[in-house]
């Protein structure tokens, strides 16, 4: 599918903006705080489409949830989430764990309280 047919189709399913200078502020905002990555700034701001599609479902995700506050922390926490689960060096370790390498530093009592 071509870029721009995905983001037409997007488009037709997202809600209405209920103000143009509203949302665009809102953008601006994420923009400037990265979690909408900026293509082009000048002479007029471009965000990257791919970036613009996944913070589009990560939100309409949030929505289905009932939250609509503080969407911009939301956000920014799961797009940091996935990118520490991209590290190599996480999935490495965490391919040992499932494999039962490694050792246990802290055994844990059977509460689940850690031993001193």
């Amino acid at each position: 599918m071509r870029v721009r047919q995905a983001c037409t189709q997007e488009m037709a399913q997202a809600e209405p903006c209920r103000s143009r200078s509203r949302l665009e502020k809102t953008v601006r905002a994420w923009a400037a705080q990265g979690v909408l990555t900026v293509a082009q700034r000048a002479p007029r701001l471009l965000l990257d489409v791919q970036s613009v599609h996944l913070v589009s479902h990560i939100v309409r995700e949030l929505r289905a949830l009932g939250k609509d506050r503080d969407l911009l922390d939301e956000v920014w926490r799961r797009l940091s989430d996935a990118a520490v689960l991209e590290r190599p060096d996480l999935k490495e370790s965490i391919e040992q764990m499932r494999r039962g390498e490694g050792r246990v530093l802290r055994p844990l009592h059977q509460n689940g309280a850690a031993t001193h």
